[in-house]
């Protein structure tokens, strides 16, 4: 075990890092090898957990974002962005929510030549204007969905109150329909039941 693992291991627990925190930093760390399909894998997996997805992010956007030295710390930045990139292919779509987030952040490492990182940042930027663009059109889409259901609802709401209620001409009458009777001489309502009474003039 060479210096800068020994260093990470302790670092890993004095700072009571998690499994997943140490998973991130060790698939980040800036060793020259670059972390392996299986770890990147496994990233991808515990990015569906929503308490293991921010701890990861959390990870990444020191890696990226909180170095003062970017040139001796190259390593951790393009690692960290070779991570991410396949988690927005391969892990939660709230990877991808997240990142978004850092959009300007992700724009400034454009002009970080040293290494291939401003190529990988232009990628990420790419992936996430695809993401905003289909992100706007199934927010269009369930706008124009819920309006299509309202305008339903009060279709039928204003069909509903448009019927003719019992009583009205050329619709019969039950025996237990409860109306009021507005023609006194020919209709007597009794208990709830209709009595026609047909009078008779005497001449």
């Amino acid at each position: 075990m060479n210096f800068r693992k020994i260093k990470r291991s302790m670092k890993n627990t004095f700072q009571g890092y998690s499994s997943v925190e140490i998973l991130t930093r060790e698939a980040t760390c800036n060793d020259k090898s670059y972390p392996t399909l299986e770890v990147m894998d496994e990233v991808a997996r515990l990015t569906h957990d929503s308490v293991k997805l921010h701890q990861i992010m959390e990870v990444i956007h020191k890696r990226i974002f909180e170095y003062r030295d970017y040139v001796y710390y190259w390593r951790h930045v393009h690692k960290a962005i070779t991570l991410l990139d396949y988690l927005f292919t391969y892990g939660s779509e709230k990877v991808l929510e997240l990142s978004n987030e850092w959009y300007d952040k992700i724009a400034c490492l454009v002009h970080f030549c040293e290494h291939g990182v401003c190529d990988s940042s232009q990628e990420l930027l790419t992936k996430l204007d695809e993401w905003r663009r289909n992100a706007s059109k199934k927010a269009l889409g369930n706008s124009a969905s819920r309006m299509s259901m309202t305008q339903k609802v009060s279709d039928e709401t204003l069909g509903a109150s448009g019927r003719e209620k019992p009583g009205s001409e050329g619709q019969s009458l039950g025996p237990h329909d409860n109306i009021t009777c507005h023609n006194k001489s020919n209709l007597f309502c009794l208990n709830r039941k209709l009595v026609i009474h047909q009078f008779q003039v005497v001449v």
